[in-house]
Formats: C-alpha cells, sequence, structure tokens
C-alpha cells in the first residue's frame, strides 16, 4: 500500500518509480510489476546500473535470457572504469579476483559445441555478484544477478565452439574485496 501511496504522491516521478521497481524485484518478488516500474523510471530518464538490473531480472524471470544479458550487461558497462583480462578460465578450476571500484575482471572461456559449461561467483567479503557472459562476438547470451542466493551462476550448454567472455563484478562494483569464480 505504501508503494502505491508514494506513486499517488508523484505518479511521474521517475525516481519513485525506481523506488517501486527496486521493492518488486527485492523485497516483494513480482516480476511483472518490477518491470512496469523500471520501464517507466528508464523512460523518465533514470538510466542506473540498478534500474538495467531490475531490468535484466524481470527478464531473467519471463525466460528472455538475451534481453536480461543486455541489461546487465548496461549494468556492468556502467559501474566499470577497469576492465582486466584474465587467463581462460578452464573447467574445474576457479580463480579469485581483487575487486576494488569500478573494477570488472573480463575472464575467457574457450568452449566446445554442446558443452556444458557451469559457473559459480562467491566471496568472504562480500555477497552481492553480477556476470554477463559474451559470445565470440561480443554479443551478450546471458546475464545473472542473484542466481544462487545472493551471487551469480549458471548452467549453459554453449550453442558452438569459441571463445567466450564472461564480465564479472560486485554488484554496482563499490566493494572492495575478493571475489571467487568456479567453473565446474
Amino acid at each position: 500500500m505504501d508503494l502505491d501511496y508514494a506513486i499517488a504522491l508523484a505518479p511521474e516521478s521517475p525516481d519513485v518509480r525506481y523506488i517501486v521497481a527496486d521493492a518488486y524485484t527485492y523485497g516483494l518478488p513480482d516480476p511483472d510489476r518490477a518491470f512496469t516500474e523500471a520501464t517507466f523510471a528508464l523512460e523518465g530518464g533514470l538510466s542506473t546500473p540498478r534500474v538495467h538490473a531490475i531490468l535484466g531480472s524481470a527478464h531473467v524471470a519471463f525466460g528472455d535470457l538475451t534481453a536480461a544479458a543486455t541489461h546487465i550487461q548496461t549494468h556492468i558497462e556502467l559501474v566499470t572504469t577497469e576492465l582486466l583480462t584474465t587467463s581462460p578460465l578452464p573447467a574445474r578450476a576457479s580463480m579469485a579476483l581483487d575487486l576494488v571500484p569500478g573494477r570488472t575482471y573480463n575472464i575467457p572461456l574457450v568452449v566446445s559445441a554442446g558443452e556444458v559449461v557451469s559457473i559459480v561467483t562467491s566471496s568472504h567479503d562480500y555477497w552481492d555478484t553480477i556476470l554477463v557472459l559474451l559470445d565470440p562476438d561480443g554479443s551478450p547470451v546471458l546475464g545473472s544477478d542473484d542466481s544462487w542466493k545472493y551471487f551469480a551462476a549458471f548452467d549453459w550448454i554453449a550453442p558452438s565452439s569459441g571463445t567466450y567472455r564472461m564480465r564479472v563484478t560486485f554488484f554496482e562494483s563499490v566493494i572492495t574485496g575478493t571475489l571467487r569464480v568456479s567453473r565446474k
């Protein structure tokens, strides 16, 4: 009721709509309502990392992984001031990445067609990660935010062989700490 009251007080405010979208994403899960409110905020000029994450989460709930990946890629682009490329992450391996505000890692994943790629992120320093997987041409394939508790994770079957790239950071890239990325 308070959310609807806030909209009644300022129905044209993209900021109010963003707050309502955030509540319907992270507090009272309702992907349809979150999508509607976040779209209103975005169309009202509020193109923030969190608005794009909300839209990405809604698209995941709708099963539209490409649209989700596009919004999550935008989230990551908006928070990244330093992009560091690692060595490729092979199957059954992990890497620890030192993050500071603004830093995102670009991790190559060499895969074969039909291969199941399973990624899990974790951290002892912060509980919220976000990632996007890009195909060999750089187009977004899938995005992950809060897939495994508050961590990004995915299981995906590669449609073709090649070197895909995963971009990963802490949500909104505002925390310093170590992020662990594991490939099963």
